[in-house]
């Protein structure tokens, strides 16, 4: 996906799934070039909706040169299970407009420990935003 606007999405504003079971994956996605913003207001009895996230089992993605700002949950997440990711510079901004239950970030990688994202790469990032932006030490590839 790349070069759109997405703006006004009733849950995420950009979302990457997969057969969340023992199917196959999702992977070799790229993100980019993207202004993503103001999405996730829609269902907030459900949950707040992020600017650009990634599923279990949503492999492979590249994340690279979005604008993602004022989204109600976070800006960029990569979920529990969502491995091998590349997000590079982009700009994510005054993201986690929308009080919730669960911490939202500009930036935020949910999978639990550094051996699960070790070939995740997170580089060049512009997060500015009153909470900083929350991933794992990654080893670089």
């Amino acid at each position: 996906m790349r070069g759109n606007t997405v703006t006004g999405s009733t849950l995420d504003g950009i979302a990457v799934f997969s057969n969340q079971g023992t199917g196959p994956l999702n992977s070799g996605n790229v993100i980019e070039d993207n202004t993503v913003m103001a999405n996730g207001f829609g269902l907030l009895a459900a949950r707040p909706g992020d600017g650009i996230r990634t599923f279990l089992r949503a492999n492979d993605t590249t994340i690279r040169n979005n604008q993602v700002h004022d989204n109600a949950g976070s800006g960029i997440l990569i979920a529990n299970g969502s491995l091998s990711n590349e997000i590079l510079t982009n700009t994510s901004t005054g993201n986690a407009r929308q009080a919730a239950a669960g911490t939202r970030f500009d930036l935020h990688d949910l999978n639990p420990h550094p051996d699960a994202v070790r070939r995740q790469r997170v580089v060049r990032q512009c997060v500015r935003h009153r909470q900083p932006a929350v991933y794992h030490r990654l080893t670089p590839l």
